[in-house]
């Protein structure tokens, strides 16, 4: 949820407004991504807390 789709690093939120530009609000991967956003920004969260914790 941090990398682009040629691999470039991006926000959590610029990914999410990448996603949700390439399908119509009406596609069920925008329902999802909609529904799923909080819990996907968690695991981002606690990732980029792990990471920090290790110096990566």
């Amino acid at each position: 949820m941090t990398t682009g789709p040629q691999g470039q690093r991006v926000s959590f939120e610029e990914r999410i407004a990448d996603i949700l530009s390439r399908y119509g609000e009406t596609d069920i991967v925008a329902q999802a991504i909609h529904q799923a956003t909080p819990q996907l920004w968690q695991a981002v969260e606690h990732t980029q807390e792990l990471l920090r914790s290790h110096n990566l």
